[in-house]
């Protein structure tokens, strides 16, 4: 039986007053990220992905209500109830441009490029400001008069190189093309809309209206349709797991709980810790965390233990999933993982799989160090993981793939994860057996095998000591007793 999931939250400290937004960069060159905090103290705070504060903007005179950071993670854009937007130097933590508006500025975005930046607020407005020229006027994004929404703006986002979206107190969401500042198409929920967030992995906007979540693609046109779920409660935001897309996690302001759900609704897990309602939350680029934020001037980092939980992952394709998770062809398999070496990592791991194990294989796609776990084993070094492979046609008169999915492919960390649904015939009982797994395949500079980890139905491996004890024990025992080629000096 698998551990049940735990989580460690981690207390960040540092502000004053009650949390209103929390932003992470994507991942950067090195493999680590930055996590931006906006707070009713007017002071943003800029934190290692660890929590570990790294400084503060000041400059604002009122609670800043929206902070993000550029793709580089070298700029920042805010907005304040000072009436101002602000945009500021990562490095320096100086301000380098600072735009007056008429009201309360809610939301920020910054263009890909940071050379352009959206904002909207109380004024019902956006504005879209040209960074090369901040002394320019801004352009207004309006379909008719001068109003973006009828109510106030309480988020924007900017999609790709062309497309700012807009969400309202009204309960409409804009889509606008910024070359021709006109409105596209919009999409109206029946109530207010209490937040709105691009999740960048997935290409898809999460928004909270009354007690409905929903996942929209970020771009209309895209094929993907929409999907949302009804809860018992009214979120004031949630964030999708930018890799699974099986799960995601909420905060409210009628309590103090943070929740994560499945993706059809179901509670999962329930985190308890906050002093005050929850504002804000949002998973971190790599999934391994989420970072929520409350009225009592902290925000908790809620660390996972293991990329999985100990639930069933959502295999069947409802029409809204990204298309990083695809069929492995070399047509439509997420363009990092189409090189040469990690196509042939997987081919490699689809022969041993269907038991088909050779000598070549494991030489070529293995490190002889390598790590390889599942619920029945725990093996570590070539004796013992090759074993593992080659006892498979010793018991199994059959193996057949029946789909197999890559749902991450990254270069820091140097990974791979991808779904998979094995049938398996047993030799002497002829009986059949198909088993559905999450693995995680970690790589080194020469894209071979150093980890692998395959979770069977997603579960995470079990942990209590009987069993971990059985798994080491059959790690240490098949090489007796099963024959492995030698190995070609």
């Amino acid at each position: 039986m698998s551990a049940p999931l735990r989580s460690t939250p981690l207390v960040a400290p540092g502000h004053t007053r009650p949390i209103t937004h929390l932003s992470f960069s994507p991942i950067q060159d090195d493999g680590t990220f930055l996590l931006i905090s906006s707070c009713k103290d007017g002071n943003p705070m800029l934190r290692e992905w660890t929590g570990d504060w790294i400084g503060t903007f000041l400059g604002h005179k009122g609670a800043v209500w929206s902070t993000k950071l550029s793709l580089d993670s070298s700029r920042a854009a805010s907005g304040s109830a000072d009436f101002t937007a602000k945009v500021w130097d990562t490095y320096s933590g100086k301000v380098l441009h600072s735009f007056p508006h008429n009201h309360i500025v809610r939301s920020v975005a910054l263009s890909p490029t940071a050379s352009h930046m959206l904002t909207g607020g109380q004024e019902k407005k956006v504005r879209i400001f040209d960074l090369n020229r901040p002394e320019a006027e801004p352009d207004f994004l309006c379909d008719s008069g001068t109003l973006s929404h009828e109510g106030t703006v309480k988020s924007v986002v900017w999609v790709g190189d062309h497309t700012g979206v807009t969400a309202g107190e009204d309960g409409r969401i804009k889509w606008w093309d910024l070359r021709s500042r006109k409105l596209t198409t919009s999409l109206a929920f029946p109530g207010a809309i209490t937040s709105m967030e691009l999740s960048l992995q997935t290409q898809r906007l999460v928004v909270t209206s009354g007690n409905t979540v929903a996942f929209i693609p970020a771009l209309p046109n895209s094929g993907h349709g929409t999907h949302s779920v009804t809860l018992p409660y009214c979120p004031s935001s949630a964030s999708i797991h930018p890799i699974l897309q099986d799960r995601f996690v909420t905060g409210s302001t009628s309590d103090e709980w943070v929740r994560v759900h499945g993706i059809e609704g179901e509670e999962r897990e329930i985190l308890k810790g906050h002093h005050g309602p929850v504002h804000c939350v949002e998973f971190s680029p790599d999934g391994e965390m989420y970072a929520s934020g409350s009225g009592a001037s902290s925000f908790q980092i809620c660390l996972r233990q293991g990329l999985t939980a100990s639930s069933k992952f959502v295999y069947e394709n409802r029409g809204w999933y990204d298309p990083i998770v695809a069929d492995h062809s070399w047509q439509n398999i997420w363009p990092m993982a189409r090189n040469h070496k990690r196509g042939r990592v997987l081919d490699d791991l689809t022969e041993l799989f269907c038991c088909r194990p050779t000598l070549e294989i494991l030489e070529r796609s293995w490190s002889k160090d390598a790590v390889f776990e599942d619920p029945l084993c725990k093996c570590k070094g070539f004796n013992e993981f090759a074993a593992q492979w080659f006892a498979l046609p010793k018991l199994l008169s059959k193996s057949e793939q029946i789909s197999m999915r890559v749902m991450s492919s990254t270069d820091n960390p140097n990974r791979l994860i991808y779904s998979q649904t094995q049938e398996y015939t047993t030799k002497f009982l002829k009986k059949k057996k198909t088993i559905e797994s999450i693995i995680v395949v970690d790589l080194d500079e020469n894209e071979r095998i150093i980890r692998l980890v395959d979770q069977w139905g997603g579960q995470d491996l079990p942990t209590r000591y009987g069993a971990s004890l059985l798994r080491t024990l059959n790690a240490k025992i098949a090489p007796w007793i099963i024959h492995v080629p030698k190995v070609r000096t």
